[in-house]
């Protein structure tokens, strides 16, 4: 529908049974992740909204999933939880590494890909910004600074990926 100002907005809602923390498009927008208070990952197709989760409950994080985004080709997704990230395959939705304690047993709070998706960033409550190789799952740096005393909710790259930001 068009608002009085002239503006297309979305009419249509996608709900979940379960409060959602995280949503992101995938690159080409025709699906939907939606990480929320259940510990499965929700993919949805955007034309249909059919929710579609891992083939593999075994695959399921332990915990609900606070964050979860695309690689910038699709190929790719990543998901976190309590304490644990895990990587997806962005074709059949299998998971294909889970980095465990990724944050020392703290939540991981928020997750965003890098490097021409070959890195991934994640903080989370031990207020360390921790840099991920997507290939290997090993932690390749570590950003300490100033230490806030709750938990970090949100990190990013610079748009040239020459500088790591994150609240503190």
């Amino acid at each position: 529908s068009k608002a009085a100002s002239g503006v297309t907005r979305a009419v249509q809602q996608c709900m979940d049974l379960y409060a959602v923390n995280s949503v992101a498009f995938h690159p080409a927008g025709d699906h939907l992740l939606a990480g929320t208070l259940h510990s499965a990952l929700h993919l949805y197709d955007v034309a249909t909204f059919r929710c579609f989760l891992s083939a593999l409950p075994a695959d399921n994080h332990s915990a609900p999933i606070t964050d979860a985004r695309w690689a910038s080709d699709g190929r790719l997704y990543a998901s976190a939880s309590a304490d644990t990230i895990k990587l997806w395959d962005g074709l059949n939705s299998k998971c294909i590494r889970t980095i465990h304690t990724a944050h020392l047993g703290a939540a991981v709070n928020a997750i965003v890909f890098g490097g021409a998706d070959k890195f991934l960033l994640s903080c989370g409550g031990d207020s360390i910004v921790r840099l991920w190789d997507v290939g290997s799952g090993r932690q390749v740096l570590q950003y300490e600074g100033a230490r806030q005393t709750s938990r970090r909710t949100s990190c990013c790259f610079s748009h040239d990926e020459a500088l790591v930001l994150s609240s503190d």
